[in-house]
């Protein structure tokens, strides 16, 4: 197997993330972390379209956040996810892009 085969399969095994410290009534959530494709998908959905650069950047880190979610958790909607708080969001992202680079053991 190469390092490219070993990176594609790792790729597709869910990263937990601790998100205690939100006090969201469960201690972990799991995340899959998008593929090239699936974030060149995102980066042409027509919402994003009209949007000035900092909207847009904001947006799509929002829809990339929720797509690594949804992938671990069908019940997500994001009629519910657009509901919470941008506070909890952005706590919600740093949580996530932390355990990508430093995943739970």
């Amino acid at each position: 197997m190469s390092w490219l085969d070993t990176a594609l399969e790792k790729a597709s095994e869910p990263v937990v993330v601790d998100v205690r410290p939100l006090n969201l009534g469960v201690d972990e959530i799991q995340v899959l972390p998008l593929s090239v494709n699936e974030y060149n998908g995102l980066k042409a959905n027509p919402e994003l379209r009209g949007l000035s650069d900092e909207e847009r950047t904001e947006r799509l880190g929002f829809l990339m956040v929720f797509e690594m979610m949804l992938k671990c958790d069908s019940s997500l909607t994001l009629d519910k996810f657009n509901r919470l708080p941008l506070t909890l969001i952005g706590e919600l992202t740093q949580l996530i892009m932390g355990s990508m680079t430093n995943p739970l053991e």
